[in-house]
């Protein structure tokens, strides 16, 4: 944006974003920290955040409905759909962590249960 507007303001900029998300036409993206990201694709898609560099991407294909209806069934909510991020390392970052040890991306820290980390094989440690 700032290479075609760089009169821009930063608050610009994310409260014409919020007020397309609001509109649903893009997808705020929720997750740990501070950062605001998001999504230009509104339609319901799964997300997966790498836990070392915090790059976040869309996973193809249709989210599964069978999910709201067991939530709906377990909890007895009334439930309106859902939001669902996996989280992982991706192949840039376990390319990087076979030569090293490997780095959590700080907003990532936010993502992990309290207690557990990640291990060098991507697993819970």
């Amino acid at each position: 944006v700032r290479s075609r507007l760089p009169r821009i303001s930063l608050g610009t900029v994310y409260r014409n974003l919020e007020g397309l998300a609001a509109q649903g036409l893009i997808q705020k993206v929720e997750g740990g920290g501070t950062q605001r990201r998001f999504d230009g694709n509104p339609m319901p898609h799964y997300h997966v955040r790498c836990m070392g560099c915090g790059k976040v991407e869309d996973i193809p294909g249709e989210t599964d409905p069978k999910l709201d209806n067991m939530v709906k069934t377990l909890s007895d909510y009334e439930i309106w759909g859902h939001r669902l991020e996996f989280i992982g390392m991706c192949p840039q970052c376990r390319t990087d962590a076979d030569s090293h040890s490997p780095q959590v991306h700080p907003e990532a820290l936010d993502l992990i249960t309290p207690g557990e980390t990640p291990g060098a094989d991507g697993g819970r440690v």
